[in-house]
């Protein structure tokens, strides 16, 4: 697994990363690629900084449990300050086990539709049992660390005019009214928000949506579709300046 560097890039809007920070897009239970990023980053790091996972450790890749295993250990670096967001995807496996109160089933349709079975598979638990059940087998196959580590997540980071967020911010809300809703699922209203109407004076990194990968005036996107492409990237921010670290075959 080979880690391939881009060119540098100027950061949108004059945003300056006060301290050096990174970010890891979507990981989807791809552990090889993580991994992969996790030695660079034992290699490169040598001062004190920000990592920040960006959400969705679960779903459609080859080994869920596993992603959530590594993502809560980190890259083992004693310099490195760690966040690990919450994405949809993880949501919809909290709502699933019911580790944040009763079990949910608003979403499990979606959940299998868009590559829940994947993390059943991994954690050896039917679909088809009774929400209850199937609740129950969740939380005892993921184990007690593994759910206070999904427990843990959080919505949101702010770095100076730097925000993190799963999704994205929604332009049509004030920044204090920012929901759940729109930091792990905003697509459109932040994604085709045109120079002239953001109204937030920050700079966005994101996942959530691999189309909307690269730089745009108010945002970064990070998710390279790695359970699709075999592509893991690694956002590094210094300054005035970013460039991505690519995981791949």
């Amino acid at each position: 697994m080979d880690v391939r560097t881009d060119e540098w890039f100027d950061m949108p809007r004059g945003i300056v990363a006060a301290r050096p920070l990174w970010a890891i897009g979507d990981v989807h239970g791809c552990i090889e690629q993580l991994e992969a990023l996790h030695r660079f980053l034992r290699d490169m790091v040598r001062e004190p900084g920000l990592l920040v996972y960006l959400g969705d450790y679960v779903d459609r890749g080859r080994d869920s449990p596993g992603a959530l295993s590594m993502v809560a250990a980190g890259p083992g670096i004693a310099e490195l300050e760690v966040v690990a967001l919450r994405g949809n995807h993880d949501q919809y496996l909290i709502d699933g086990a019911g580790l944040e109160g009763g079990v949910s089933t608003d979403t499990f349709d979606n959940w299998l539709t868009y590559g829940g079975e994947s993390t059943f598979d991994d954690l050896g638990v039917d679909p088809a049992l009774s929400p209850e059940a199937r609740g129950a087998a969740l939380r005892a196959a993921l184990g007690e660390a593994r759910a206070d580590f999904l427990r843990s997540t959080v919505l949101r980071h702010r770095e100076g005019d730097i925000v993190f967020a799963h999704a994205g911010l929604n332009p049509q809300r004030e920044m204090a009214e920012q929901g759940a809703r729109d930091l792990m699922w905003v697509r459109g209203p932040f994604l085709d928000c045109a120079d002239g109407e953001w109204p937030f004076g920050c700079v966005v990194v994101h996942g959530h949506t691999p189309y909307a990968f690269g730089v745009d005036h108010h945002r970064i996107g990070v998710d390279s579709g790695c359970y699709d492409t075999g592509v893991l990237t690694l956002l590094e921010m210094r300054g005035e300046r970013g460039r991505f670290h690519r995981a791949m075959r």
